[in-house]
């Protein structure tokens, strides 16, 4: 599993790439999202499924896609109608809370993407 994760300052990003990253490395990388320096990271598989993951400390957004495939989680058990600020790949932005989760649940989506089973999250197109 190729990880990715940036390392920002300023206006500037030198990203991190780990190739054959473990699922520990993951969680690493998911702890280091902080929003402001660490914001993104992104594992993709042999199968060229890519899941993303931005945002941090508290709260996280998370896209699923390959080729033409891009999908975004939904969250069912939150507000519908609220909004969270975050910082995601570097760019600040108010995201539906629907489409945003909190480390645990950003833990068990980058868990299920390992195992090959990010189909048992609810995504939609996006």
């Amino acid at each position: 599993m190729l990880l990715s994760s940036d390392n920002r300052e300023g206006v500037s990003n030198v990203e991190t790439q780990i190739a054959d990253a473990a699922i520990s490395q993951a969680m690493r990388a998911l702890d280091s999202l902080d929003g402001h320096r660490h914001t993104l990271l992104s594992l993709v598989r042999p199968d060229n499924w890519c899941l993303m993951v931005g945002g941090g400390p508290t709260y996280f957004v998370a896209t699923l896609g390959r080729d033409s495939d891009n999908l975004t989680f939904h969250n069912t058990s939150v507000d519908q109608t609220a909004r969270i600020e975050l910082c995601a790949g570097g760019q600040h932005a108010d995201f539906a809370a629907r489409n945003c989760t909190d480390r645990e649940g950003a833990a068990q989506l980058i868990e299920g993407f390992f195992a090959g089973r990010e189909r048992d999250f609810t995504w939609v197109d996006g």
